[in-house]
């Protein structure tokens, strides 16, 4: 089963790297950009990591990062266009023309480079003014906004511009209220309205899907979509379907819509017993059902071991019970699994279960795969002379792109990995602490320094793998 033969990836592969407008480009409010929610989430930690407003400034220093992705050999680099640089209040009359020439000069210095843009359209950053005027994905306003702003992108861009991600983690942008700038209101239950705004999110994807196809035949559109692999704990039937219930409702019921057009049972079922509804117009699964995704996005990171444990018993008081803290009423924990190593973060490092996701997901759609984000977030240390000796992220960079290797060899169709990140950017949830690219800069949480970009040993380790086109990888 891991026997491997010499063939490399195919002679097409995509081999690239990532970063996202609001954790990347900084210039907050430069050149017309409007507020969005991801900015006002950074700022809420403002007083204990860094936040949006430089990030590590892609803005005004693309020229260089790109020719960095040049020197590394990439041939594909996913990034996203913010909403607010386009439309600054995600609904106005004229697009910003600052911003607009800004993804301009991003896109063709991409191609002069021959490396393929692959742009997702939302990713996580919704313009602030639409959630202070109808609370964003909460109204079904907020899809029409949402379509006008991607037709603007396809006609401004589509020329050159040959992959489309629709929406970055649906299923978290519905599960935070800071990432859509949910606001509270009287008799209003975020459960609820959760669940809503997933169902206009869904609305939105399928319409941008099916003017894509119209207005840009020859084009390739999809969505990026958090996959978390599941184990039980144990052999035991509860830990087994605890795992399978949890891997359904935080992974594939995404997908499941997104392909078939309407919501899997298992997930009607879940909504009914959470006594969770929604409104749903009677044209709204015609709309899903006539926008088929052309490839599949995976966002993976992580395995979870799975243990059926409805209430958990505290030990000094028998009589007091404690939910556990995922959901589905209770029933799930995750546990650590004693296989496995784990991150500074807690996060478990599995390859094997890299490949197993892949396997799942190409024999459950049939669709190709784009790895849209797989990375290694870590506190990478600056020597003396100006060097990163990460071989921790060689070491898993090695390990995983083995893992597609093999899953191809498997009879999986994956067309392309963007790792996440090329540069260090901004973590939304630990700042600059925990760094994920292949690139350093010279930034702290509070000194900006002078944001100097220093290649680390692992892009060097990819510079090979890519001139090898992953020949060379055990």
């Amino acid at each position: 089963m891991d026997k491997m033969n010499t063939t490399s990836f195919p002679k097409n592969f995509l081999w690239g790297a990532g970063a996202s407008a609001f954790q990347a480009e900084g210039a907050y409010n430069e050149d017309g950009k409007g507020l969005t929610s991801a900015d006002l989430h950074s700022f809420l930690k403002s007083d204990i990591q860094a936040d949006t407003k430089i990030a590590v400034d892609f803005y005004h220093k693309y020229e260089e990062d790109i020719r960095l992705m040049k020197e590394l050999g990439l041939n594909s680099f996913r990034f996203s266009i913010s909403w607010a640089r386009i439309f600054p209040n995600g609904n106005d009359s004229n697009a910003n023309e600052l911003g607009v020439a800004f993804y301009d000069k991003v896109i063709d210095l991409l191609v002069k480079y021959n490396i393929e843009p692959i742009v997702t359209l939302y990713h996580f950053d919704i313009p602030q003014n639409l959630v202070e005027v109808y609370n964003g994905w909460a109204s079904r306003k907020c899809i029409d906004d949402y379509e006008r702003y991607v037709h603007y992108c396809f006609k401004r861009y589509g020329d050159r511009v040959k992959y489309w991600i629709t929406v970055n983690e649906q299923r978290v942008i519905a599960e935070s209220k800071s990432l859509v700038g949910f606001k509270e209101k009287e008799g209003c239950s975020w459960e609820a309205i959760r669940h809503q705004m997933n169902h206009h999110l869904y609305l939105a994807n399928a319409r941008a899907i099916k003017l894509c196809h119209k207005i840009l035949p020859d084009v390739k559109i999809g969505t990026a979509v958090s996959y978390l692999t599941t184990y039980p704990a144990t052999s035991k039937p509860e830990d087994v379907f605890a795992a399978k219930e949890l891997e359904d409702i935080w992974s594939f019921a995404t997908m499941d819509v997104y392909y078939y057009g309407d919501y899997p049972d298992y997930y009607k079922a879940y909504m009914k017993e959470q006594e969770i509804s929604i409104q749903i117009e009677e044209s709204d699964y015609e709309t899903l059902r006539n926008a088929k995704p052309d490839f599949i996005g995976v966002n993976w990171y992580q395995t979870a071991t799975i243990e059926y444990n409805k209430f958990r018993v505290k030990e000094e008081k028998k009589d007091q019970i404690e939910p556990t803290t995922m959901g589905l009423g209770g029933r799930v924990k995750i546990v650590k699994n004693p296989n496995l190593t784990y991150t500074k973060w807690g996060w478990p490092i599995d390859p094997k279960g890299f490949r197993l996701a892949l396997r799942k997901v190409y024999e459950r759609y049939h669709l190709p795969i784009i790895v849209t984000e797989n990375g290694l977030g870590a506190a990478d240390s600056l020597t003396k002379d100006n060097k990163i000796h990460d071989e921790y992220r060689i070491d898993f960079l090695k390990h995983h792109l083995l893992s597609i290797k093999k899953a191809i060899e498997d009879g999986v169709v994956v067309i392309a990995y963007s790792y996440w990140s090329f540069i260090d950017i901004l973590s939304s949830s630990n700042g600059m602490n925990k760094r994920y690219g292949f690139v350093y800069v010279d930034r702290d949480e509070f000194n900006i320094k002078d944001l100097k970009r220093i290649k680390k040993d692992s892009y060097y380790c990819y510079q090979n793998i890519i001139k090898d086109n992953g020949s060379n990888l055990e």
